[in-house]
């Protein structure tokens, strides 16, 4: 039943993409090309965000190992 159900869907799927127009799939490509830059923005922003954080986390550590470096000599 289940792959019954599959096959169905998959060629109600297949009948769709075929009976849609040029201007529909011109529509389709663009929502897709906008998604996905959309999608790579994204992952942008986070990348950035993950280089700031490592950014903060090396400053913090300078700062503590010259002030143990300081403690040492003192």
């Amino acid at each position: 039943m289940v792959l019954e159900r599959r096959k169905r869907e998959q060629a109600q799927r297949e009948e769709g993409e075929r009976d849609r127009s040029p201007l529909e799939q011109v529509l389709l490509k663009r929502q897709q090309k906008h998604q996905e830059r959309e999608k790579e923005q994204e992952e942008k922003i986070r990348d950035e965000i993950q280089l700031l954080e490592f950014i903060r986390v090396r400053q913090n550590l300078r700062k503590v190992h010259s002030a143990l470096h300081k403690n040492i000599n003192s």
